[in-house]
């Protein structure tokens, strides 16, 4: 394990660089818009056919490790704990995929309000 992560720093220290500073840099005060759409387009590209595998995919992304903590009719409610010290950088990315996701599983529009605070991100999909 200790040599896996050894092996992903400098892919996981490129990633950060690239989150937390060339994009805002690029993309400026539409950043959050922009990645959101990114994210649904990402999620067209990767489709889920479970909630098991939207994790899985968080995981193999180094998005971080999310957890499904309430699922109700019309929404579910999930907790993004991410793999760095600080939650530093907007998750826009990953709720537009969350809401991609859903609306392609429940055949609906759906959407991501995000939450998010130091240590971790509550993603709140709601859907029609």
């Amino acid at each position: 394990m200790e040599m896996e992560e050894e092996t992903n720093k400098p892919a996981a220290f490129g990633y950060e660089l690239l989150r937390k500073n060339v994009l805002p840099d690029i993309l400026g005060s539409d950043e959050h818009a922009i990645l959101y759409w990114a994210g649904k387009q990402l999620a067209r590209r990767y489709p889920c056919s479970a909630p098991a595998e939207v994790a899985d995919f968080f995981r193999d992304a180094g998005w971080g490790e999310i957890v499904w903590k309430k699922e109700r009719k019309k929404d579910v409610i999930a907790e993004l704990s991410v793999y760095e010290k600080e939650n530093s950088f907007t998750k826009a990315l990953e709720g537009g995929f969350l809401a991609e996701q859903w609306s392609q599983m429940k055949d609906t529009y759906a959407e991501t309000y995000i939450e998010e605070k130091k240590k971790s991100t509550t993603m709140h999909i709601k859907w029609e």
